[in-house]
């Protein structure tokens, strides 16, 4: 089993970044600055024997997750890691698949690429200071289902 991940760039409309800036503005009782976001997209593979992603395979993924007429803003890297000393994530647990995922997965299948066996999409932003753990914790604002957050046991595990 492996993980692969990939990032589009915005994450957030305007008006949901400015109501995210508001509301994080109201929080930490100051100014936080210009705020990027990014979409990551976590593709798990290769659970069953002889279902790596090929290089073909992730070609299709990369065309399927990326908007055709913006193909600067998708890419294998973070647009967000090295510019702001703090990113914030928000998405599903690694322990939970969501409908999103099941979709996703069944697009993939139907692309040709069977080696994700899940796919997930998370929301990043980037702030431009530092903030703490329990300011962070105070940040989990953005609007979306109950329960979706990634937490550090699940960076660790996706990490590993």
């Amino acid at each position: 089993m492996s993980m692969w991940r990939f990032f589009r760039t915005p994450g957030m409309t305007a008006t949901r970044v400015e109501a995210f800036v508001s509301t994080a503005e109201a929080i930490l009782g100051k100014p936080v600055g210009q705020v990027a976001t990014e979409h990551c997209f976590y593709a798990e593979t290769g659970h069953h024997a002889g279902t790596a992603l090929t290089d073909r395979d992730a070609d299709i993924l990369r065309y399927v997750l990326s908007e055709t007429f913006e193909p600067d803003r998708f890419g294998d890297g973070s647009f967000l890691e090295g510019r702001f000393p703090t990113v914030l994530e928000y998405g599903p647990r690694l322990n939970f698949e969501t409908a999103w995922s099941s979709a996703a997965v069944e697009i993939c299948r139907r692309s040709g690429v069977g080696a994700v066996w899940r796919l997930e999409r998370s929301m990043r932003l980037g702030l431009p200071l530092t903030v703490t753990e329990e300011q962070a914790e105070r940040l989990n604002i953005v609007p979306g289902p109950v329960g979706f957050t990634v937490s550090e046991t699940d960076v660790d595990y996706q990490e590993e």
